[in-house]
């Protein structure tokens, strides 16, 4: 998700920095034309003046979005750290947070409720400011968040039926701020 949401702030098209399609064997493929595109599309890219970050508790999930994130040219766009949700804060007093946590599906959770319950805890805490979207095909474990969300998308992630939830928190008194 982090490399997908950079790409999308900067304005970098799919594949940029891919050296060769099929379609450039064809028998009517046209390298100027194509090189045209290729560099509108270059230049089209914008300064993103915000901050992406990127969090897991699995050393080789960090690793791994650490080598993709430099395959795809975007070093120095996106922070990674290895460390739990519950332990992350925030740098701002707002902003958007997208998070694919577990479904109990590929990756076991010991009590899903529990778990989608500390993930509302966590952001009623800490991210107040924020909106939080969450993508999770445990349709009942994520009733457990204990807020209510302002925006159900349904879709699929491959063949599991999911939502996209939106949880708006809004900024609660200075007080509670500064204590972060």
């Amino acid at each position: 998700m982090p490399i997908e949401a950079a790409m999308l702030a900067y304005n970098i098209p799919p594949q940029i920095n891919r050296p060769s399609f099929a379609f450039m064997r064809w028998e009517n493929f046209d390298k100027k034309g194509w090189e045209k595109v290729r560099e509108e599309a270059i230049l089209s890219q914008v300064v993103f003046q915000h901050k992406i970050y990127a969090s897991d508790i699995d050393f080789k999930a960090v690793n791994s979005v650490g080598y993709n994130i430099e395959k795809a040219g975007l070093e120095g766009k996106i922070q990674v750290s290895r460390e739990r949700f519950e332990n992350v804060i925030p740098s701002s007093e707002n902003g958007l947070l997208m998070m694919n946590p577990p479904y109990d599906e590929r990756m076991e959770l010991e009590d899903g409720q529990a778990f989608y319950k500390g993930l509302g805890d966590t952001f009623k805490k800490n991210w107040a400011g924020h909106s939080a979207w969450i993508i999770s095909s445990n349709l009942e474990a994520v009733k457990s968040v204990g807020l209510r969300p302002s925006r159900r998308i349904p879709l699929f992630n491959g063949k599991l039926e999911c939502r996209l939830l939106r949880y708006d928190m809004y900024a609660g008194s200075k007080r509670v701020r500064e204590e972060r």
